[in-house]
């Protein structure tokens, strides 16, 4: 299936007939409809994130490039094991998907836009998750965390914060600290 495909059976499922229309119809689903989401689409393919990254995403203002598949799996291997995951601007999820699945996921994003995409995202894979809109450039809220994953694009401008905020007071370890 082709992202085309996607959008349109997805509005068909959801009922709307605009991309407009989304964020409220993510926000509003209950239940039955993430399992007909999942008997429809499945879950072996991230469609939030395409669906977003290519329709939506703010690459200019925000820089919200979506980080690839491959990449989000290498990132989640990397941290490893770990009891609870900071995702820093977390998008649409990609990177929290593909950590630990029994982890407790804290998943910090300054758009409120994409807010929406995440939770429903984090949802349908059942992931126990927390999401917490946070401009991480401009404030640092408390974090503890064994594992944090961030996008390289948005690790140079908090890079140094995290060092100092949380590796050096010892609320993150720093090997479990990864960006791509």
């Amino acid at each position: 299936m082709e992202l085309l495909e996607y959008k349109t059976r997805l509005f068909e499922l959801i009922g709307i007939e605009d991309i407009s229309q989304l964020p409220q119809a993510l926000s509003s689903a209950g239940s039955d409809l993430k399992q007909r989401y999942i008997e429809v689409f499945g879950l072996d393919r991230d469609w939030i994130r395409e669906l977003y990254q290519y329709y939506l995403a703010d690459r200019e203002g925000l820089k919200q490039d979506y980080t690839p598949e491959s990449l989000a799996k290498l990132l989640g291997a990397l941290v490893g094991s770990c009891k609870n995951i900071a995702d820093l601007c977390a998008g649409s999820g990609s990177l929290s998907l593909h950590t630990d699945p029994k982890a407790e996921v804290r998943a910090y994003e300054m758009d409120e836009g994409v807010l929406p995409f995440l939770e429903f995202n984090l949802s349908i894979h059942g992931r126990k998750a927390e999401v917490i809109q946070s401009d991480l450039l401009n404030e640092m809220p408390f974090l503890r965390a064994d594992g944090v994953v961030s996008k390289k694009s948005y690790q140079d401008g908090i890079a140094k914060q995290i060092r100092t905020s949380f590796i050096s007071t010892g609320l993150i370890n720093q090997s479990s600290y990864c960006c791509c």
